[in-house]
Order: C-alpha cells, then sequence, then structure tokens
C-alpha cells in the first residue's frame, strides 16, 4: 500500500499534500520519496491503517482523472506469501476483500489486472476467500499466434545476425510448437551458439541437435526448474506427491495418457489418504496452472505443451 501511494503522487504531483498530510510534513520535495528513510516511514505510518489510506489514495486519484487503473503482478504469490506467517492469512483475506470493497464502490471508474503466473483461485480457495473473486474475469495469456511467433523469430534471428532458409526456421517453430516467447528465444539462443562455436551455417539438422543437446541440457536447465519447484510452494505435500506422479506419467506419452489410468494411479501414489475429489480438484488446478491439457471429452490428459514435457521426461521422469 505504501507503494501504491508513492506511485500515486510521482503519477499526480499535485497530490503532494495528500502525502505530506500522512508523513505530516516529513517531507518537503516530491524526490524525497526515492529516500528508503521515507518510505520506511511511510510503511510504518499505514501499519494498521493501509485499508484506509489505500481508498484515501484511490479517492484522490479519481478527484484529478476520470479513472484509475490499478494493476498488481504475481498477486498470488504475495497472498501465499502472507498465509505462510502467524496470522498471515487473515490479513490475505483482508486484502483480498479490500480489493473486492475497491472495485464494488467505484464500479465504472476502477479497474483491476491482477497478474499471476500461479493460479489466485486455488491460492484464495486455500485461504476460503473465493467469494471475493467472483466478480473477476479470468483472462489467460497464451502463446503467440503462428504468425507473431514467425515475426518474432526473424526479429530474433536478425539481432543475432543469422541468415536462415524457409525450412530452417520452419524447423525453429516446429521444434518449439506452442510458442511461448521465452521457448523461441531460447531455441534462437542456442542456436546462433551453437553456429558460432562449429562456425557453420544453421539448417533443421542443426536446430533439432540443438533442441536435443543444448535447449534440453544444464545450460538452460534452471530456466524451467521453477514448474518443478512451484508444486512444493503452492501445493500442499499431498498434492504435490499426486501432482509429480501425474506429470512423470505424462512426460512418457506423447500421446497422453486416459484420465481413469491416471486417477488409478494416484490413489495407489497417496494410498490411504487418497480421496477422488483430491484428483479432479488437483488436474483442476494443474490445469489452470498451464501444466497440463485435459480433452474436450476429458478422456486423455496430455502435458500443456512439448517443450515442458520433454523437460520434464529427461530430469523428472524416473521419479523424485
Amino acid at each position: 500500500m505504501a507503494d501504491l501511494i508513492v506511485k500515486v503522487v510521482k503519477a499526480q504531483p499535485g497530490l503532494q499534500r495528500f502525502l505530506k498530510g500522512i508523513l505530516s510534513g516529513l517531507i518537503s520535495r516530491l524526490e524525497e520519496l526515492e529516500i528508503w528513510e521515507v518510505r520506511l516511514k511511510l510503511r510504518e505510518h499505514l501499519r494498521g491503517r493501509w485499508k484506509e489510506r489505500g481508498m484515501q489514495a484511490i479517492h484522490e486519484v479519481l478527484s484529478v482523472s476520470p479513472h484509475c487503473l490499478l494493476l498488481i503482478d504475481e498477486l498470488s504469490i504475495l497472498l501465499h506469501q502472507l498465509g505462510a506467517e502467524p496470522e498471515g492469512s487473515q490479513e490475505a483475506v483482508a486484502l483480498l476483500h479490500w480489493l473486492r470493497g475497491l472495485r464494488q464502490e467505484f464500479a465504472g471508474r476502477t479497474s483491476m489486472v491482477l497478474g499471476s503466473s500461479v493460479g489466485i483461485g486455488r491460492i484464495a480457495a486455500h485461504l476460503g476467500a473465493s467469494r471475493t473473486l467472483n466478480d473477476l474475469r479470468q483472462m489467460e495469456v497464451g502463446a503467440f499466434d503462428p504468425a507473431t511467433a514467425q515475426r518474432f523469430a526473424e526479429l530474433l534471428l536478425k539481432s543475432r545476425g543469422l541468415e536462415v532458409d524457409d525450412e530452417t526456421k520452419y524447423a525453429i517453430l516446429s521444434q518449439v510448437e506452442t510458442y511461448v516467447p521465452i521457448f523461441v528465444q531460447i531455441m534462437v539462443d542456442a542456436l546462433s551458439k551453437e553456429v558460432r562455436n562449429r562456425n557453420v551455417k544453421p539448417d533443421p539438422g542443426l536446430v533439432r541437435w540443438c533442441y536435443e543437446e543444448r535447449v534440453h541440457g544444464p545450460e538452460f536447465r534452471t530456466y524451467f526448474e521453477d514448474y518443478y519447484e512451484r508444486l512444493n510452494r503452492y501445493y500442499t505435500p499431498n498434492e504435490a506427491r499426486a501432482a509429480k506422479r501425474i506429470l512423470r506419467d505424462l512426460s512418457m506419452s506423447e500421446r497422453g495418457v486416459n484420465r481413469f489410468a491416471l486417477y488409478d494411479a494416484v490413489m495407489h501414489e497417496l494410498g490411504p489418504v487418497g480421496e477422488p475429489e483430491q484428483f479432479d480438484l488437483l488436474l483442476a488446478a494443474l490445469e489452470n496452472d498451464f501444466y497440463v491439457t485435459v480433452g474436450n471429452m476429458e478422456e486423455r490428459v496430455t502435458f500443456h505443451n512439448k517443450w515442458l514435457r520433454d523437460w520434464w521426461r529427461r530430469y523428472h521422469g524416473l521419479g523424485s
């Protein structure tokens, strides 16, 4: 909330009076907002009063502007970290209620974009606060479409001084398959390094070698290890164990695995603590967090993308 108030004042210098009122004259110039002691005093002042002052900040913005767009990235990580602290769950729920109250009180004048790489809905459910999100619309930020991916790849290749023919360009995108920007970037980066090291021209064969040996080699492993580690961070121990079993089985099959076969495997993995509804909720969570895709008829489950499936098979295919 301290950061929100500082950003409000920096965006609208005419609102300095608002911040000076909060800090009782501790600042005299806008530049002093960058001094860490000032921010620290602001945070201390807001402790226990953040709801009131945050609402006041939005009021001030709307006094000089017809509309306010509030952007909060990685909200679920904040909620998760709060929930891990003593009495933090209450604060996390209070924040969700405050945000909902903001949307209701200033409906039509305030919009929010709550970004997250981990499903906010499941974190809120664990906090018992799903009702605080039922007025929001979920928007998935997916992969590039083919035309955008091709243009992106061409610009990356050009930035590295690589000239490739259409066949090689097609090979790059085919290996990536799901056009997530970082996948395309890593593929082009690996190819450019190999071209430089070997002093050869890029071709489809070299692209395939780079995908199999460089992209999924030790150099880039750390880029994706978070996909594995976040299971332990954001899922309960039993959920994490069951999720790893699902992903391990899926990584061994290009066609995916029958949903009922996965269910049997998970129940076997969990033993007496396993419950049928756990599987359904876990599968939904994994789909929401972009690990898996569930077929239209829910008969087969596959990895969300080929890249992650190949990585998982190489580093976690034999168990955890």
